[in-house]
């Protein structure tokens, strides 16, 4: 799409080089893999066609799009064991855009297969999932459903091809907000297309913003910028309205206002690099910075770095249960405190005491 190749042409620091770019070739290779960007850098014809690097970014995203295959073949097999079983599910975030048709087949790429289910199906949906062959991606822990504690999701699930999936019972963490209404819209909206429920057009917008502003602060890359500008476009190409009542309600119908205003710049405008790292900025943005404190790809930022672990009463009682939740051990079992000192002892470097 044109606005998305503006978006990564205007962004990258070019100079006369092989492969048109100021990264070498293991760093845009790197890039690629951390943020799934791949599809998006071919899409844009930013890199010449007889190089190298263009040659490895379409092997990686070949290889994204056979992974893609699989896991919707994959997906259909969870439908038809929920659907067995009478569990309901709606599918979420890149998954849910595939559903609906948003990307392209070849360019937008996710890691995992997302769906929530009712809170109180969430203990016969792993017992399901298991039965086709799934069990937690972490070797270690008790394949059971015995605690969620604050978390909005059980621990990731995997099979034998390697395909994860993440099995929600809300949006929000209950400590974020015990009435989740994001979840409760997206069960009461919800649309069905090929047989698979995805939320309707408006909350998967909400839920996009959500997850990106409020759940992980940006920290995850650039994908929510081509994920929301790309949900824009879509609308107006299918005359579908985008409901501010819901991202009223969770305080982000600014940072989509601000969306809109990006987009407006890039479709009707000469699109100055400069100007489009202000526009980035704008929505809170900072992008990937050089040594020398020069952008290199202004579009491309860097993972939030892991707070250092501080030795506190909180820090140890989350410790507890954030233990007891990745590996589902019951308090009063001897592999739960062995798990314990373990996941302590891994701290070890990180521990910073009080003063």
């Amino acid at each position: 799409m044109k606005t998305e190749s503006e978006l990564i042409k205007k962004t990258f620091a070019k100079h006369p080089s092989s492969d048109g770019s100021s990264f070498s070739e293991a760093e845009i290779i790197e890039l690629c893999n951390l943020f799934h960007m791949s599809g998006f850098i071919l899409s844009s014809n930013i890199l010449k066609k007889d190089s190298p690097l263009y040659k490895n970014v379409l092997r990686l995203n070949n290889n994204y799009i056979a992974r893609k295959i699989l896991m919707k073949k994959d997906l259909d097999a969870i439908k038809e064991k929920f659907l067995d079983d009478g569990i309901r599910f709606v599918v979420l975030k890149g998954c849910a855009y595939d559903v609906m048709g948003i990307f392209p087949m070849n360019e937008r790429h996710y890691r995992d297969i997302d769906i929530i289910v009712k809170e109180e199906d969430i203990k016969k949906a792993h017992q399901s999932i298991k039965e086709i062959g799934y069990k937690y991606k972490n070797n270690f822990a008790n394949n059971d459903c015995i605690y969620l504690g604050n978390h909005h999701h059980l621990p990731a699930m995997i099979n034998k091809n390697k395909t994860v999936v993440e099995i929600h019972h809300r949006i929000t963490k209950p400590s974020v907000s015990q009435d989740c209404i994001i979840t409760k819209d997206i069960f009461k909206k919800s649309v069905k297309i090929n047989g698979l429920e995805i939320p309707d057009f408006s909350t998967m917008v909400a839920h996009s913003l959500h997850h990106s502003f409020q759940q992980h602060s940006l920290s995850q890359g650039p994908i929510f910028i081509f994920d929301i500008l790309h949900m824009i476009k879509f609308s107006k190409t299918n005359s579908i309205d985008i409901s501010f009542v819901l991202l009223d309600k969770l305080n982000l119908s600014d940072n989509l206002s601000k969306f809109l205003n990006l987009l407006d710049y890039l479709e009707n405008s000469s699109c100055k690099a400069k100007d489009i790292s202000k526009n980035l900025s704008n929505i809170g943005y900072k992008g990937y910075k050089s040594h020398d404190g020069e952008p290199k790809i202004v579009l491309f930022g860097k993972l939030k770095r892991k707070k250092d672990f501080r030795l506190g009463l909180g820090t140890i009682l989350l410790k507890i249960q954030n233990t007891k939740y990745k590996y589902q051990a019951r308090y009063s079992s001897l592999k739960f405190i062995f798990l314990l000192i373990f996941e302590f002892f891994l701290d070890l470097k990180k521990i910073k005491f009080f003063n």
